[in-house]
């Protein structure tokens, strides 16, 4: 399938059903995702791709509400533990907060526990990591 094909669409649109109203996708595709944006856009989602080589996309779809992705892959550590906790600390509800760290964060994860707070973390091909925390309140 190609990113233009209605099939493709609709898989992703399926693929999206499940995602929370603040929740995000990651795609790899084939080719330039323009098409996908278009239509996606008008249904309120953001998305963001970068070209990773020659035939390869990387594509991110966050939902209607979700929060901007914080990017502290460029902070020295500890400050990116530090901006998280922070964010974290602010949470209510449901609320999530999302932060793109220089890499998987496995020190962070036994203090987030400790504040009763979940996450998931999705370590990018660059070692990079996009992270999510939920408030469990």
């Amino acid at each position: 399938m190609q990113i233009g094909d209605v099939q493709f669409v609709d898989a992703v649109v399926q693929a999206l059903k499940p995602l929370s109203t603040d929740g995000v996708l990651k795609l790899l595709a084939t080719n330039e995702p323009d098409s996908l944006a278009v239509d996606l856009a008008a249904r309120g989602y953001k998305i963001n791709s970068c070209q990773r080589w020659q035939d390869a996309w990387d594509i991110e779809i966050s939902a209607p509400h979700t929060p901007d992705i914080a990017d502290l892959r460029e902070l020295e550590a500890p400050e990116p533990m530090q901006h998280v906790l922070t964010a974290a600390s602010q949470l209510e509800g449901d609320q999530t907060c999302f932060a793109r760290l220089p890499h998987v964060p496995h020190p962070l994860f036994p203090l987030l526990q400790e504040r009763g707070l979940r996450w998931w973390v999705h370590e990018e091909l660059d070692q990079s990591a996009l992270l999510a925390v939920r408030a469990n309140r």
